[in-house]
Parts: structure tokens; sequence; C-alpha cells
């Protein structure tokens, strides 16, 4: 996860996992954040700092893959242009208060094909709307019937939510209470935000 300034009205917001575990796994994910953040401050473009990092993971990742949600978030247009890499995984709280889908076509991750085009898409977030993004490790918890944390029962927590920070305490309860007492062995990341009036 990566939050940082840009300018006075826009923001970077990154999202990320990468396939695999371990020591080489963890050195990767750190380049790609690093790679993403530097790109990002030198361009303000989620389309060509996606486009760059998928060439070095290509290059570096031994086969690796990263998935990635990349956005520029415009606080005074209330504009959010983004790069979902493979992530897939976030939630729009509308102001009917209902969260659905990112309807956005989405990218294959990071890594696969050094030729892969991106291209950014937009998000407007009205007054009153909430932008979820999580990890697989909350997507994929299993509950004691087998079932899946998302979106079912995440849609439920999030319908009940007002503001972000409420979003993620709720999740994070959920999540424990969901899984029976014990919290995800995969990664487990969420990020909530909504843009001031």
């Amino acid at each position: 996860v990566d939050v940082f300034a840009l300018d006075e009205y826009r923001c970077a917001v990154v999202l990320g996992d990468v396939a695999g575990a371990g020591v080489g796994a963890g050195f990767l994910m750190a380049s790609v954040q690093a790679y993403l953040h530097a790109e990002l401050l030198g361009t303000c473009d989620p389309a060509l700092a996606a486009r760059r990092c998928n060439q070095y993971v290509s290059r570096v990742g031994g086969g690796r893959f990263a998935t990635a949600w990349i956005g520029v978030v415009d606080a005074r247009a209330r504009r959010i242009h983004y790069v979902d890499a493979g992530h897939g995984h976030g939630r729009h709280v509308r102001t009917d208060g209902h969260p659905h889908k990112l309807d956005g076509r989405g990218a294959i991750p990071l890594g696969i094909d050094a030729g892969a085009h991106f291209e950014a898409e937009q998000l407007m977030l009205a007054h009153g709307e909430r932008l979820i993004l999580y990890s697989d490790g909350i997507a994929e918890i299993r509950g004691t019937g087998g079932d899946t944390f998302a979106p079912t029962v995440l849609d439920q927590i999030l319908r009940r939510g007002a503001h972000p920070h409420a979003d993620v305490s709720a999740v994070i309860a959920g999540i424990e209470l969901f899984a029976g007492g014990s919290m995800p062995s995969d990664d487990a990341s969420i990020l909530a935000f909504d843009l001031p009036s």
C-alpha cells in the first residue's frame, strides 16, 4: 500500500500484491512499490507508470508477476484516473449506500507480457461516495462454512458504514468474526477513502 501527495490537489494511491511468498517475492514487491512511486511522482500518469513498471517486472521478476491498482486522485475535480493491473478487488460505495464492483475493464498483471498495453480508466467520486480497495487476503478468506468473505459479507459491512475510518475498522473486525477468531494467513490490506466536499 502506498499513498502520497503529487501536488496540492492530487495524490497517488497504489495497492498491490506479488505472486508467491518468501524473500524473493518480498524484494520484488518492494521494488515494484518503489518503481511505481518514482514513476507516479515523475509523470502523474498511472497508465505510463503501469507500462514502464510492467517492462521492469518482466525483465527482473524471474517469472513472477504482481497485481496492482494504480490511481491518481484529483480531489478538486473529484476524479480518479486508475489502472487495475489484475488486482480486481475494489468497491465503490455510491450515494445510495450500496457497494458496487468497479466498472473498469482492467488489465493483465505486471510482469506477464513485457509488451502489454495499459490504459487509464476514470472514476468520478461524488460527495458522500467512498472507494474501498483491498487485497486478496481479504477477498478470499473463508468462513467456517467454506464461503468467502467478499463480496457478500464485505458488502453487508460496507452498507452499514458512513466514512472510510469506520469501513476499515468494521471490515477488520468482521474478518476476525467471519473466520472464527483467526486472522487470514495471507496479506490482509484494506484502503478506504472519500473526498472532501
